[in-house]
């Protein structure tokens, strides 16, 4: 428009809206619990072939997968656990947590070692300070969302025992059990809408004159709150590793390690505040005579605190205090 002339006239704007909560994340899903197929198997003297460990679950939606048990032999070291999978994004990274295989007869073999807990996700950035005018109103500035937690890694498989081919027949080792399965990653929160504007006069790409008028903003609404991450899944124990046999000095195989937990999701960070503002303008800069007043909130609205699962002080990001000012000009 051009040549708009507003003469006396008071405007005075509503409140902003506030924004919206950002939607939390779900859990991660819990390991697959162990069944037989998981277990070692028992010392036997009629074998004739090895002794196979017990088998790793199938993998998990997320990926997570126990160590295969170490297999059983005659006169020979028991085999060693397999490791858990998988084993990147895990905190520590993860490990070849299979445990070894006995090496002398009486000895047991050793538990697999647990998976390590999947990393946790990332959480939102922080929302933009001020949100977007164009012709058609006002964009909030709204929270952003956390990532996926990771899924913990499986635990390594139980090591077997030595078997005995000495001592009156030919005895196989018994094998160790797989190790259990991780869990998987939390769902990340969403972020928090940012708060609605409070905005007297938009002028757009047209030229204004203001006289004598009383422009005023009242506050802006509240950001809305960050999303909460999903806690990760527990990992599941391991297989039991097969039994021994005393008298004929072969020790027990190792059961299983434990999975690893899976890591939180990120939390989403909080929506900005909505900001006062009495006149704001796209292109030409309205003019104000004779004594026009323009005035907004003495203080901006509070922004919505990030989502807070985890240890405080890393929670996702507060969203900024809204803008609280005459004129603002929208490049």
């Amino acid at each position: 428009s051009k040549g708009v002339t507003l003469t006396r006239v008071e405007i005075h704007a509503g409140k902003g809206g506030g924004g919206a909560s950002g939607a939390d994340g779900v859990s991660g899903a819990d390991g697959e619990a162990t069944g037989a197929p998981q277990n070692g198997r028992d010392v036997n003297c009629s074998a004739t072939t090895p002794q196979n460990g017990g088998l790793p679950s199938v993998s998990s939606a997320c990926g997570s997968v126990g160590g295969t048990g170490g297999m059983g032999y005659v006169s020979l070291p028991g085999g060693g656990g397999g490791p858990g999978t998988p084993t990147d994004h895990q905190s520590p990274p993860g490990q070849a947590n299979g445990g070894p295989g006995a090496t002398t007869v009486k000895v047991a073999g050793t538990v697999g070692a647990v998976g390590n807990g999947g990393v946790s996700g990332m959480h939102g950035g922080a929302a933009q300070t001020l949100g977007a005018f164009a012709s058609t109103g006002y964009t909030v500035a709204g929270g952003r969302g956390g990532t996926e937690g990771n899924p913990g890694q499986g635990g390594g498989g139980g090591g077997a025992s030595m078997g005995n081919g000495t001592l009156g027949g030919t005895c196989y080792g018994p094998s160790g059990g797989a190790g259990g399965q991780g869990g998987c990653g939390g769902k990340p929160g969403a972020g928090g809408a940012g708060g609605g504007a409070s905005i007297a006069v938009l002028s757009w790409s047209s030229v204004v004159t203001l006289a004598a008028c009383e422009l005023s903003a009242d506050l802006g609404g509240a950001g809305g709150n960050g999303g909460r991450g999903g806690s990760g899944g527990s990992g599941k124990a391991g297989g039991t590793g097969g039994s021994g046999l005393p008298q004929q000095s072969i020790g027990k195989a190792g059961d299983g390690g434990d999975g690893g937990d899976g890591g939180n999701g990120g939390n989403g960070s909080g929506g900005t505040g909505g900001p006062s503002i009495a006149l704001v303008y796209h292109g030409a800069k309205p003019a104000t005579v004779d004594d026009s007043l323009l005035t907004h909130a003495e203080v901006g609205a509070p922004g919505g605190p990030g989502g807070k699962l985890g240890v405080q002080g890393d929670w996702g990001p507060d969203g900024a205090i809204g803008a609280a000012q005459e004129q603002y000009e929208q490049l």
